[in-house]
């Protein structure tokens, strides 16, 4: 249909609200918000050691509570998603996420931003929800692409956010930096409200065959290949987001340099990924191979990081901002397990599935980043910290080397 030829405004609207690539548009711009206050916070740990006196291991806590909420909401998230309509959870997570930007940007204690950070956490729900819209919006032919492009505007937000917050911080604090981020979440949610309609999930999966949920339920629980698949996840994003918590600080400490200067470098490693996670998306879709570049994706991080660890005080300045670019291309493959629990589990449960599975990363995400704070805070070695990162890529992999091999049991 071409919407120019389209008689009024209520058609229109009722076009966009059940085209599913716009919905997607919706979904990435939404996502991103999310990302940019997941990582964000890594650029005011300098601020924050300064201003307010926190420690490594203090700052580590409140970068790592956006996790605890997002990390237990998971599961409910995903069961509400398949129950009630992802369309409403999305709606919902929104609204959450807002109110939490708003209460950060007014907090000054520890309490206030541990509080404002968790419920930051609990509205960042949203990569569940979006792959169960995916699933009924998105043809299965192109859910790679789909999860990957969700993920690449997450991964946008990461690096808008670093560069932005980093270089205002200069001009106008950190506070009213942060503020400004309030701007494009309000825009999200109006978005949200007016577009994500229940009437535009419509499933295209082309699966015919849908069992009553509360059946199914304790298969997808027995089988093996979920938890080894949740461990793998657990340890890659673990390390994936300790490596974007204290690489800026590693970098004033090491090199002294600003705050700017060390948030854009960082963002090279989420800039890295707005490419490589459609990209892998893509590959996988054609080649249909979504496991295989997820493995290669561990595998190479995994060798990144422990020349990194092993070298980090004998390479410049320069090496280093490449090393960040690089680890930002071999990152392609996290996205890749949402669509692989596609593959692997009944469709109508999707949200359910990855609802677990995405407790077990972001349980990665919280605890991982809070250990290497208390190494680095205990030691001041930045190079045994990575070190332990390299380590968690590594598990990663291990972990996810048999999930295949097994049957699926449905």
């Amino acid at each position: 249909m071409n919407i120019f030829q389209l008689k009024d405004k209520k058609s229109y609207l009722k076009h966009l609200r059940h085209s599913p690539w716009f919905v997607l548009a919706i979904l990435v711009f939404a996502f991103a918000q999310v990302h940019l206050h997941r990582v964000a916070f890594a650029i005011l740990i300098p601020t924050f050691t300064k201003n307010f006196h926190f420690t490594y291991f203090e700052s580590g806590i409140i970068m790592s509570a956006f996790f605890w909420s997002h990390a237990a909401v998971q599961i409910p998230v995903g069961i509400f998603s398949d129950k009630y309509g992802a369309n409403r959870v999305v709606k919902v997570c929104v609204t959450i996420l807002t109110t939490g930007v708003i209460a950060f940007v007014l907090s000054h204690n520890m309490i206030e931003f541990l509080v404002s950070r968790i419920l930051m956490g609990l509205g960042g729900a949203l990569l569940v929800p979006g792959v169960s819209i995916i699933r009924k919006e998105i043809h299965p032919r192109n859910h790679g692409l789909a999860v990957g492009t969700i993920t690449a505007g997450g991964a946008f937000g990461g690096t808008a956010g670093l560069i932005l917050i980093s270089f205002l911080i200069g001009i106008w604090g950190w506070r009213f930096s942060y503020a400004i981020t309030i701007i494009p979440i309000v825009l999200a949610l109006l978005l949200v409200t007016l577009f994500i309609m229940p009437a535009a999930v419509t499933d295209k999966s082309g699966d015919k065959t849908i069992k009553k949920p509360k059946l199914l339920y304790s298969d997808v629980i027995r089988n093996p290949a979920l938890w080894l698949l949740s461990f793998s996840v657990l340890f890659f994003f673990g390390a994936y987001f300790s490596f974007l918590t204290w690489l800026p600080s590693f970098l004033v400490e090491r090199f002294n340099t600003s705050n700017y200067q060390a948030g854009l470098i960082t963002s090279l490693a989420t800039a890295g990924t707005i490419i490589s996670w459609p990209l892998s998306g893509f590959m996988a879709d054609r080649l249909n191979c979504h496991f295989a570049i997820f493995r290669y994706s561990q595998f190479l991080s995994f060798l990144l990081i422990a020349v990194f660890s092993l070298l980090i005080f004998k390479i410049s300045i320069t090496w280093t901002i490449i090393v960040s670019l690089a680890m930002g291309l071999v990152f392609g493959g996290m996205s890749l397990p949402y669509v692989i629990v596609l593959q692997l589990f009944p469709l109508e449960l999707a949200g359910t599935v990855n609802g677990i599975m995405n407790t077990f990363s972001f349980i990665g995400a919280l605890s991982i980043p809070v250990v290497l704070g208390a190494i680095i805070g205990y030691t001041g070695n930045f190079s045994f910290a990575f070190g332990v990162t390299a380590v968690c890529f590594f598990l990663a992999f291990i972990f996810s080397y048999n999930v295949l091999k097994i049957q699926r049991g449905f």
